[in-house]
C-alpha cells in the first residue's frame, strides 16, 4: 500500500501553483484586436476594424462561400456550406491573435492588433 508523502503533496501544491501563474499570466496578456484580416488561399483578400459592424460574404458571388459578420467587436462564421461547418461553430474571435480556419474553402479570418493590408479589398482574384 503506497502512502502520501510529505514531498508528494509539496509537489502537487508547487504544479497547483505553476498552472494558476500560467494561466493569469496568458489571461492577462490577450489584447483586444484592432482588424480583421480575411484570407483566402494565403491571399488577404479584406482587412477591417473589428469595431465597425460588418457582414462579408467570401467570395462575393460563386459558389463555396463563406459569410463572415463583425458585430460588437467580435468576428464569427455564421454561414459556409461546406460539409462539416466547423468554422461555423467555433466561438466568436475578438483578441490579437485568434484564428477561424475553414478548411475546404482555404479560408482564414484572423484578429491582429494593425492594419495587415488595405481597408478594404486588395483586387486578388480568389
Amino acid at each position: 500500500m503506497r502512502y502520501i508523502r510529505k514531498n508528494d503533496i509539496l509537489l502537487a501544491i508547487i504544479l497547483l501553483f505553476a498552472g494558476l501563474g500560467m494561466f493569469l499570466i496568458f489571461s492577462l496578456s490577450n489584447k483586444p484586436g484592432g482588424y480583421v484580416n480575411i484570407s483566402v488561399d494565403g491571399y488577404t483578400c479584406k482587412t477591417l476594424p473589428v469595431n465597425k459592424d460588418a457582414v462579408i460574404r467570401i467570395p462575393e458571388t460563386g459558389e463555396d462561400y463563406n459569410v463572415i459578420e463583425i458585430k460588437d467587436g467580435k468576428v464569427y462564421v455564421s454561414y459556409a456550406d461546406c460539409p462539416d461547418k466547423i468554422c461555423v461553430k467555433h466561438k466568436p474571435i475578438s483578441e490579437v491573435g485568434q484564428t477561424i480556419i475553414c478548411l475546404p474553402h482555404k479560408l482564414a479570418v484572423s484578429v491582429s492588433g494593425h492594419n495587415a493590408g488595405k481597408e478594404m479589398t486588395d483586387g486578388t482574384t480568389y
